[in-house]
């Protein structure tokens, strides 16, 4: 058998229904880190893409319009930030792939977002998000996470 038939016999089938035709497999190391203002201004947008997909059959879209100008408000975004409720960003490379955004309330804590780009579901990066989140917690005498 050749070589290349055998490495195609061990790769996993592509099971990706949102995206068929895509590789769904990034080669690029994931990397986490609170994300910067310059990432807050294009978080909407990358949030925006994400909604499109999961939330099309769900709201209409002038609620989806709503909800995405409220809560990704940059100023919203940057006064949460500074009131010490952080932004997690997952990255590819440079490139935002998921992100999380944690509250502190008293010693409790709420995931309150938790989103991945399609095209790296199913690669652990939603679970990296949130073992951050839950130390970010934990750092900060946090007993409860919702």
């Amino acid at each position: 058998m050749a070589p290349l038939q055998k490495l195609r016999e061990t790769l996993p089938v592509n099971t990706n229904k949102k995206h068929p035709d895509k590789v769904t497999r990034s080669m690029v190391p994931i990397t986490l880190s609170l994300l910067s203002d310059a990432n807050i201004n294009t978080l909407k947008e990358f949030a925006e893409s994400i909604w499109r997909i999961t939330y099309r059959n769900v709201i209409s879209e002038a609620q989806m319009r709503f909800m995405l100008d409220h809560l990704y408000h940059p100023e919203l975004l940057r006064e949460q930030v500074a009131s010490g409720n952080p932004l997690l960003g997952a990255f590819a490379g440079d490139a935002l792939v998921g992100y999380a955004h944690v509250f502190i309330e008293a010693h409790q804590s709420r995931l309150d977002k938790l989103y991945v780009d399609t095209l790296y579901q199913g690669q652990g990066i939603g679970r990296k998000l949130v073992d951050a989140a839950e130390r970010f917690a934990l750092g900060h005498d946090c007993s409860l996470m919702t």
